[in-house]
Formats: structure tokens, sequence, C-alpha cells
């Protein structure tokens, strides 16, 4: 999963679920390396992935991993979401979660109807 985000270091919570070598994947590189040009809302919402994925991973023994093939250390977000609503544990993230990415897609959509007008 080349749009996994964060290091897997600052969000494994020392579990030993999965197997990891030190990869890095291609949107936190990307990410690292735009962090100074980031908006406010992008970097709030990215901190809460953070949060989410942490917790994901604390609590890794109680999620059904078969049924959402999870099977390494560089699950989607899609996955990390449902397996947990199904168990409905971090639900207070999801919607802080679902909170910024409002946000952040107004402030979107104000800029393109900006260059657009």
């Amino acid at each position: 999963n080349h749009f996994y985000p964060f290091d897997y270091k600052e969000v494994f919570s020392n579990n030993n679920f999965f197997d990891y070598n030190n990869e890095k994947r291609f949107a936190f590189e990307y990410l690292k390396n735009e962090e100074k040009i980031m908006t406010k809302e992008s970097f709030d919402l990215l901190n809460s992935g953070k949060e989410l994925y942490k917790f994901f991973y604390e609590n890794i023994e109680k999620i059904n991993l078969n049924k959402y093939k999870i099977s390494l250390w560089d699950c989607g977000f899609w996955q990390i979401r449902k397996s947990l609503k199904e168990i409905k544990i971090g639900l207070d993230i999801l919607d802080k979660i679902k909170l910024k990415r409002e946000i952040l897609r107004e402030n979107i959509f104000k800029e393109v109807w900006r260059f657009i007008s």
C-alpha cells in the first residue's frame, strides 16, 4: 500500500503482529517533504489519522484481521475504519476525522471555486 501515510514505527504501538523491515511508503515520504506547505486543516487531519492508526495497532488483537484481509502492516484507512466500526471502538476518533475531512473539503471547494470564477 504505497498510500500508507505514516512511518510504521510512529504508529505501531510495539505490537508484534506484522513483520516490518524499515520499509517506507510513497505517501509517507511525500508528506514528510511537503509538511512545510500543508495547510493547518490538512495537517490537523493527518494528525487525527495518526491518532487513529495508533489506536488501531493498540487494539489489533480485537480486530477480525481475516474478514478485512489485514495481513500486512500497511493496511488501508478503509480496512481500519470498517474493522473498528464493527467492534464499536475508536468511534470518537473516526468522528473527529470525519469532521476534519469536511472542514478540509470545504476549504478545497472554496479555493477551486475561487480559481474557476
